[in-house]
């Protein structure tokens, strides 16, 4: 459960990272963000955001994994 609570934590610290480099690459390529956010149209802009969120957690459970794999054990150093 810590796990995917860590994983959580970091997407949500990154989704506003995610979002300044979406907007900046709306601006440069000149499309709206709208369709970043509602992927083509396709669906409502709150699921857009959740979908998004989600798309940043992938790498997050990566993370967490790769970097908080001593949960549960001692980490004092030896007996």
């Amino acid at each position: 459960m810590r796990f995917f609570v860590m994983a959580a934590v970091v997407a949500t610290l990154w989704f506003p990272v995610a979002a300044i480099l979406a907007g900046l690459a709306s601006v440069l390529l000149d499309f709206p963000i709208r369709i970043v956010v509602t992927f083509g149209d396709r669906v409502h802009a709150a699921i857009g955001l959740v979908l998004c969120w989600l798309i940043v957690l992938l790498p997050a459970l990566g993370y967490a994994a790769v970097f908080m794999p001593s949960w549960g054990k001692a980490t004092t150093g030896p007996d």
